[in-house]
């Protein structure tokens, strides 16, 4: 089964990467892509763990030689994805994080339209800046810049399948698991996951080959249904036609008359 790619943007300073670093520490399932980026590292960066740092006109030649999955100007760095970064994971059937701006977001969607994307949102403007200056990292003119742009990268929001507000961190980190549980227990994530599943689901159903029709008359309704799989704990009373070698059978109440017909070999 092929991967699922998620992808996390917001404005700087709404708490991206430390969401995205509490989330990853819960769920082992998920790869974080490191990014590439043509700035310099900030005190406390290092290489290959929170970017790879690598000079303008490396970055530029990478995007000529077309080694990015995305790739975008943001606040004047150039940031993106290699396509070894992601590709060989999610073929291998991991899931793999995107920690991207929304430019980037828009790029990746065009390719996987299946991917499922989160933004997330501070509970103010307020509570931006004084993030921002909080972690004290950037000039004020830095921190005007950041806050002009950060504007229009809200203006994005409505592009990305889910919408997570950082008011309070841990429950926002809560609700980004949720998401990603929620997207493996959709049904063609279930089926293609566990492949015993789309056997069994068409176990009976009407048209397939080999498949067992059950009809339930209980007081002249004759209503149709798939059981559910039990432990036979009991014969079944008032039951008619052939026997169906290795099947298990659901225990119902006596009262209950069944009528079995087959439409292909029991085998």
């Amino acid at each position: 089964m092929r991967g699922t790619l998620y992808i996390v943007a917001a404005p700087s300073g709404a708490g991206k990467s430390s969401i995205v670093n509490a989330v990853l520490a819960r769920d082992a399932n998920i790869s974080l892509s490191i990014s590439f980026t043509s700035r310099q590292p900030r005190p406390g960066e290092r290489h290959a763990e929170h970017y790879h740092f690598v000079g303008a006109q490396e970055f530029e030649a990478m995007v000529a030689a077309g080694d990015f999955f995305e790739h975008a100007l943001v606040h004047g760095d150039w940031k993106g994805t290699a396509r070894q970064s992601v590709e060989p994971q999610l073929k291998a059937g991991r899931d793999v994080l995107l920690e991207i701006d929304w430019q980037g977001a828009r790029q990746v969607r065009a390719k996987i339209p299946d991917a499922v994307s989160v933004f997330i949102l501070p509970p103010s403007r307020a509570a931006l800046e004084q993030r921002m200056r909080k972690r004290g990292q950037d000039s004020e003119e830095v921190i005007a810049q950041r806050l002009a742009a950060a504007r229009e990268e809200m203006s994005h929001y409505g592009e990305f399948d889910y919408v997570i507000v950082n008011e309070d961190f841990e429950l926002a980190v809560c609700e980004m698991c949720s998401i990603f549980t929620a997207s493996r227990l959709r049904k063609d994530a279930q089926v293609a996951r566990r492949h015993y599943l789309r056997v069994w689901l068409q176990w009976g159903a009407p048209g397939q080959p080999g498949g067992l029709v059950q009809v339930l008359d209980f007081q002249g309704l004759g209503l149709r249904f798939r059981p559910p799989v039990a432990r036979i704990v009991a014969p079944l009373n008032h039951f008619s036609g052939p026997a169906v070698a290795g099947q298990i059978w659901p225990v119902l109440p006596s009262k209950i008359a069944w009528k079995w017909s087959t439409t292909a070999s029991s085998s």
